[in-house]
C-alpha cells in the first residue's frame, strides 16, 4: 500500500493490536552517567471489520442508452462511498460502523 499503510490479516473480522497507553518517561543526565529505566503503560486495541456499499439496480437498456452511463454509477458510487468513509472517520460510533479514527 501507498505512504505507509501496513494491511493486517483479520481473519475472523477482528484483530487484537497493542497500543501504547502511555509513553516511558524520559530523563536528563550527565555525560557518562545511567539512566533509570522506564517501561511504557501498554494494552490491546481491538480492531473489527466493517465494509460500505451499495446495490444499484439498472437495466442493460439504461446502460446501453447511455454513452457515459456506467461511468456516471461508478463516479456517484465512489463519491458516496468517499463521503461515508469521511464521516465515519470524524463521527463513527462503533455500534455497526468503524469507530472515530481518534478514540
Amino acid at each position: 500500500m501507498a505512504a505507509g499503510a501496513q494491511s493486517i490479516p483479520m481473519e475472523p473480522g477482528q484483530v487484537s493490536i497493542t497500543r501504547i497507553n502511555s509513553d516511558p518517561t524520559m530523563t536528563w543526565t550527565r555525560e557518562g552517567a545511567g539512566f533509570g529505566a522506564s517501561k511504557p503503560s501498554m494494552g490491546a486495541h481491538v480492531l473489527h471489520a466493517y465494509k460500505v456499499g451499495v446495490v444499484t439496480p439498472i437495466t442493460i437498456e439504461q446502460l446501453d442508452d447511455s454513452v457515459n452511463g456506467a461511468q456516471m454509477l461508478e463516479d456517484a458510487a465512489t463519491n458516496a462511498m468517499a463521503q461515508m468513509t469521511d464521516a465515519v472517520a470524524l463521527t463513527g460510533t462503533g455500534s455497526g460502523q468503524p469507530l472515530v479514527l481518534w478514540k
